[in-house]
C-alpha cells in the first residue's frame, strides 16, 4: 500500500514510537511539506518499506525515523547549509538496523508534471561523503535556479522540464518516477493535452483531469494525443471523448469536416450507400417526396417527371398519355 502525507505538522515528545506512521510489509510512505517537532519515532519501518521525504522542516535533535534492515529511507533536504555539524545531527535522528539511508542536500525530486534525466532538479555534480553507510550529497544550492555559475566552478544540469503535450504525471516525490520523458504518463484514448511549453506550465500536466475529452466532431484513437483528429466529411462524432467517428448511414450525408451530426437527404434526393458527403439527385422520370431516403420512386403509367430533384410526379394533361413507367413526358 502507498500512504501520502502532505502539508502536515507533528509535534509530540510523549507519543509512542510509530505514532505518526507504522509501516510493515512492502508499504510506501511519501511525505512532503512536513513539519516534525519533538516527534521521536514519527515513522517506524518494520519490514521492506520505502520512506521518502522532501520539503520538510525538522528538529534534528530527535530521532524521527526508525528503520529495520530491509527498509529504504531517502531524505531530500534543503533547509540547511550542508555543514558537517548539521549532517551529524541529521544522521543521528535516523536509527537503523542496517537499513539503507540516503540524504540528498540542495535538491528536490522533480515536482508534479515534471521530469529530468535523473529525476531531481539538477544532476549529481557535487562531492559526496560516506559516513557510517549514510550518503551525503552536497549539491550546490545555486543549482536550484537551474543556471550555471562558471566563475565559481559550478556547472549545473538542466532543471526539470514539464511533461510534453499529450502527457501528465500526478503528484509523487519518488524521484525514480520522474526519470526521463517516458516517466510522464500518456493521456488515455478519447482525451488530449495540447500544452507543449516544456519550460513551464507543469500545473497543466499534473493530473489525469488535465487530459481533456475530445470535443464533439473530433476523436482520439491513440494514447498521448496532443490534439484530437477531425472527423472527415462523410463521418461525424456527436459526443465528447469519442474514440472514432461514425459514418453517415444510407439516406444521410455529412458535407463538412468536424461534424457533430449527420443530415437526412432532402426530398428529391437520395443516398444509397454509407459515408456519403452529398446526396444524389433523383433523375427526370423519378421523384422522392420524403427526406432521408435511399432511392427514388419512378413515375407510374399516366404520370411523368420532367426535371431532376422532383418531389412528386405529375399526371399527364388531357389529350396526352404515358403508357409505361419512368416517364419524363407524356
Amino acid at each position: 500500500s502507498t500512504f501520502t502525507a502532505t502539508n502536515c505538522s507533528f509535534d509530540s515528545n510523549s507519543a509512542s514510537q510509530g505514532s505518526g506512521v507504522y509501516m510493515t510489509s512492502s508499504s510506501v510512505l511519501e511525505m512532503s511539506s512536513l513539519v516534525l517537532r519533538n516527534a521521536k519515532g514519527f515513522a517506524v519501518c518494520d519490514g521492506t518499506g520505502t520512506l521518502t521525504a522532501t520539503h520538510f522542516d525538522l528538529n534534528a535533535s530527535y530521532q524521527h525515523f526508525l528503520l529495520d534492515e530491509a527498509c529504504l529511507l531517502t531524505l531530500y533536504q534543503v533547509n540547511s547549509d550542508g555543514s558537517t555539524a548539521f549532517n551529524s545531527q541529521l544522521r543521528n535522528q535516523v536509527i537503523s538496523e542496517n537499513g539503507t539511508k540516503s540524504i540528498i542536500h540542495y535538491s528536490y525530486p522533480c515536482g508534479s508534471g515534471q521530469w529530468s534525466s535523473d529525476g531531481i532538479e539538477h544532476g549529481n555534480t557535487a562531492e559526496y561523503e560516506d559516513v557510517n553507510g549514510l550518503t551525503i550529497d552536497y549539491n550546490n544550492p545555486y543549482c536550484d535556479a537551474g543556471v550555471d555559475h562558471p566563475g565559481d566552478g559550478i556547472v549545473c544540469s538542466d532543471s526539470c522540464s514539464s511533461c510534453p503535450a499529450g502527457r501528465y504525471l500526478p503528484f509523487t516525490i519518488d524521484r525514480y518516477r520522474h526519470v526521463g520523458i517516458d516517466s510522464c504518463l500518456e493521456c488515455p484514448v478519447g482525451r488530449y493535452l495540447s500544452d507543449d511549453d516544456t519550460s513551464g506550465n507543469w500545473w497543466l500536466h499534473d493530473d489525469l483531469d488535465d487530459c481533456a475529452a475530445c470535443p464533439s466532431g473530433r476523436y482520439g484513437h491513440e494514447t498521448g494525443m496532443a490534439e484530437c483528429t477531425l472527423c472527415i466529411p462523410g463521418s461525424f462524432a456527436p459526443n465528447y471523448g469519442s474514440l472514432f467517428c461514425t459514418t453517415a448511414q444510407a439516406g444521410h450525408f455529412v458535407a463538412n469536416e468536424e461534424a457533430t451530426e449527420e443530415l437526412p437527404c432532402p426530398a428529391g434526393r437520395f443516398a444509397a450507400g454509407s459515408s456519403n458527403i452529398e446526396c444524389s439527385s433523383c433523375d427526370p422520370g423519378s421523384y422522392q417526396p420524403e427526406e432521408g431516403k435511399t432511392s427514388c420512386l419512378v413515375a407510374q403509367a399516366g404520370f411523368f417527371v420532367a426535371n431532376q430533384n422532383a418531389i412528386n410526379e405529375m399526371p399527364c394533361p388531357p389529350g396526352r398519355f404515358a403508357a409505361g413507367s419512368s416517364n419524363m413526358e407524356c
